[in-house]
């Protein structure tokens, strides 16, 4: 069964390390948060609410700028979205040894359905070709109900009825197959 679909919820965590993983630990994640909209930390959101992913990171190494990314995966493992700092254009600059790094990533409109997700986080170099720390199941979140909506995303459209005039009483037309 894959790991994320047993991981314990939480909204704010000492981040715990898979031993099959080699990372360089040059920086290192300390902690992982999720925050509501009044910067409280949560594990229950409502969708179309906003999120934030607070993280927490430690320079052991000066290691030039670098790169955090995120990952949102429901709990069967899915991947539902992923991001880092390096897509969207925003620098992480270089650290002296000994230094906390923090980090936020807003979401204005969660358009999640009711779920169970898990966030992953990683920090590496702009090659991405040295991964200095990587939490496969940094924290978890729960969406609520959402009024019974399916799928991955709350699509949040809407449906217009309008009354045609001259058309034929009698209800829809609709093709036979078969």
């Amino acid at each position: 069964e894959h790991s994320m679909a047993t991981a314990q919820e939480r909204s704010t965590v000492s981040v715990l390390r898979d031993p099959n993983q080699s990372e360089t630990r040059a920086v290192e994640i300390m902690s992982v948060g999720l925050l509501d909209g009044k910067g409280q930390p949560v594990r229950g959101f409502e969708s179309g609410g906003p999120m934030t992913l607070a993280i927490q990171l430690l320079a052991n190494r000066d290691v030039g700028d670098f790169v955090c990314g995120m990952a949102i995966r429901r709990t069967d493992g899915l991947l539902v979205a992923g991001t880092n700092t390096l897509l969207d254009h925003v620098s992480v600059p270089s650290n002296p040894p000994g230094r906390v790094i923090s980090i936020r990533f807003n979401i204005d409109s969660l358009p999640l359905v009711a779920g169970g997700y898990v966030v992953q986080v990683s920090a590496h170099d702009v090659a991405n070709s040295v991964r200095y720390d990587f939490s496969d199941a940094a924290a978890s979140f729960h969406v609520g109900d959402t009024g019974g909506h399916v799928g991955l995303l709350e699509m949040r459209g809407e449906w217009r009825v309008e009354r045609e005039d001259g058309v034929p009483t009698g209800g829809a037309v609709r093709e036979s197959t078969g």
